[in-house]
C-alpha cells in the first residue's frame, strides 16, 4: 500500500459536504487512518464494519468471487457504504446524504485510490 497516496487522498475526499467520516480499516477491524463518525459507539465502528464485511465474505464464500461493495441505509439521509481495497483492507464511508452523482464521484475516488494499494 502506498500510505502517502491514500492519506492524501482519504484526506482530499472527507472535505466533501457529504462526507460524515471516511476510515480505511484493515479486514480485520483495526483503523489505519480516517476518522470515524461521531456516535456513541465511535470507538466501536472499525472492529463492527469489519465484522460486517468479514460476514459477507462468509456469506457469498470465497469460492463465488469477492463482495464487490455493501450498502447500509437507514430512514434518516445517511448511509454507510463498504469497500474492499486491495486483499487486506476496506473503506467505510459514511455518506449524508446521496444522489447518482455523489455516487459517480465516490466510485471515480475508488477507482484512483485502487492504484495505491497494487
Amino acid at each position: 500500500m502506498r500510505e502517502d497516496i491514500v492519506s492524501s487522498s482519504i484526506s482530499d475526499f472527507r472535505k466533501r459536504e457529504y462526507i460524515e467520516s471516511i476510515m480505511l480499516i484493515s479486514k480485520t477491524g483495526v483503523p489505519i487512518m480516517g476518522n470515524p463518525p461521531q456516535t456513541n459507539q465511535s470507538d466501536l465502528f472499525p472492529i463492527l464494519t469489519g465484522v460486517i464485511f468479514g460476514g459477507a465474505e462468509e456469506l457469498f464464500g470465497k469460492s463465488t468471487g469477492n463482495v464487490k461493495e455493501i450498502f447500509i441505509e437507514s430512514d434518516q439521509p445517511r448511509f454507510i457504504k463498504i469497500n474492499p481495497m486491495g486483499d487486506k483492507y476496506i473503506i467505510v464511508t459514511v455518506f449524508r446524504r446521496h444522489d447518482q452523482n455523489i455516487m459517480n464521484e465516490y466510485n471515480e475516488f475508488l477507482k484512483r485510490l485502487e492504484t495505491a494499494f497494487k
